[in-house]
């Protein structure tokens, strides 16, 4: 009985130790809006809009056993290690990618410059 318990504690820990050298992707799931990543390991790149495209991503070297440890980057970072690393034309991509695509501001800054209202101008809409 003993023995059996053992012997499943050693599976369990075998199982679990090798559960955590399993490659992950960044975050997607939490990511809002367009995010940047990098892994310092093997030159990889990922980024764009994860939600809902377009998605731009550079395979490094060592990407197959490589156990990516991403970090975000800035859109600009981005854009500058996919041309040093790879050769990168961004004017030869898709408008998102290139240097001429408006980027919206963010959300609490639009809100940020709205004038609030009053309860007079609510009573000026009332008005017919």
């Amino acid at each position: 009985m003993r023995r059996n318990h053992l012997f499943m504690l050693a599976i369990v820990a075998l199982l679990c130790s090798c559960a955590s050298q399993f490659d992950c992707s960044p975050v997607w799931e939490k990511a809002s809006g367009d995010c940047y990543f990098y892994c310092e390991k093997c030159g990889s790149l990922q980024g764009g809009i994860f939600t809902k495209g377009p998605i731009k991503e550079f395979a490094g070297a060592g990407k197959e056993s490589c156990i990516h440890e991403w970090q975000e980057v800035s859109r600009e970072r981005f854009k500058q290690l996919g041309t040093e690393l790879y050769g990168c034309d961004w004017s030869q991509e898709i408008p998102f990618f290139r240097d001429d695509w408006p980027q919206a501001p963010r959300q609490l800054e639009q809100m940020h410059d709205l004038p609030l209202m009053t309860p007079e101008d609510s009573y000026e809409l009332e008005q017919p």
